[in-house]
């Protein structure tokens, strides 16, 4: 049925009722709880409650980073993997920027070369090579 569930927190009362029903329906199925918030500018505002919740004992437990200080906003360290999959996202964003402007180059022939053509070709081709070895 369901492998991971998502569930957006709002720092509200009912953060913790909308935890516990997630909670059993992921017992049921055997799910992974993927907990997220939203940013907001501004002073921080003190954690929900569900984030502070235990989960002891339903194989859940995981280690909650610290609330951030008084002096440091609301900031998260990125992990290695995170930061491994921003990266990924940059090069695909530079090489899809890299195929339309070969192909643009290429179907308006403003630069009459030999090897023109086969530059949107290329970026496609290095587009799927980098789809392929990608890993979240």
């Amino acid at each position: 049925m369901y492998k991971r569930i998502l569930v957006c927190l709002e720092n509200s009362a009912t953060d913790q009722h909308i935890v516990d029903h997630v909670r059993g329906l992921a017992r049921v199925c055997g799910a992974s709880i993927l907990l997220i918030h939203q940013h907001k500018v501004g002073p921080p505002s003190p954690p929900p409650a569900a984030a502070q919740h235990q989960h002891a004992g339903t194989g859940m437990d995981m280690p909650m980073p610290a609330p951030p200080g008084p002096s440091s906003g609301h900031e998260h360290a990125m992990d290695p993997t995170v930061m491994r999959v921003e990266r990924e996202h940059l090069w695909f964003a530079v090489v899809g920027a890299a195929v339309a402007l070969f192909k643009f180059l290429a179907d308006g022939g403003f630069w009459k070369r030999g090897f023109v053509p086969y530059l949107w070709p290329g970026a496609i081709t290095v587009l799927g090579v980098l789809l392929v070895l990608y890993r979240e």
